[in-house]
């Protein structure tokens, strides 16, 4: 559920005015006139990946758990 709401690109560039914006409307807007300068997308990128694999690592056991409750019969 955290992934579809974190990557919600066409919802927040179409609502969204440029003193708010989401994480992946300012990496799809690092366009620079010399071309995209990767060592800063890199970063942005880090700061939209950790959260999301912080997060997964802290609630594995419940992910693992769901996963087996759906999987046993009866």
């Amino acid at each position: 559920m955290l992934v579809f709401a974190w990557n919600e690109y066409l919802l927040s560039l179409f609502l969204s005015s440029a003193d708010a914006q989401t994480l992946p409307l300012t990496v799809a807007a690092q366009n620079a006139t010399r071309g995209p300068q990767w060592w800063y997308l890199s970063v942005l990128v880090l700061i939209m990946i950790v959260p999301v694999i912080g997060m997964a690592i802290a609630l594995e056991r419940y992910i693992a758990r769901g996963l087996l409750v759906g999987a046993i019969k009866g």
